[in-house]
């Protein structure tokens, strides 16, 4: 499926900062296999798309490539209804916590 704006999305596997969370040590992990957000933008980085996800009980958001990403549930705007495509696995957080930068826009 086509990764688009307002999708809900699943993080397939931990995501480490590549240096462009500034809040925040290369190589901490800023997202965990399991956790799900929205897609709230897309841009492009080297002609490649990046996917801006909001996580919004963390309030943070972190930029993905497609494989990194699973379809949950998709919005879709001519009926104005919420299809889903796969049920929200329950997410644990890992206790060491991973990026605590306060800017809240990692990637």
């Amino acid at each position: 499926m086509e990764l688009k704006v307002n999708q809900k999305v699943l993080v397939k596997k931990m995501i480490r900062n590549d240096g462009s969370c500034q809040g925040c040590s290369r190589g901490t992990p800023v997202a965990y296999d399991g956790m799900s957000g929205f897609i709230c933008d897309i841009s492009e980085f080297h002609f490649e798309p990046v996917y801006v996800v909001h996580f919004m009980d963390i309030n943070k958001k972190i930029g993905f490539r497609a494989p990194e990403l699973e379809v949950l549930e998709d919005f879709d705007e001519e009926t104005g209804k919420w299809t889903v495509i796969k049920e929200t696995p329950e997410f644990v957080p890992p206790k060491d916590g991973g990026c605590s930068c306060s800017s809240g826009h990692c990637g």
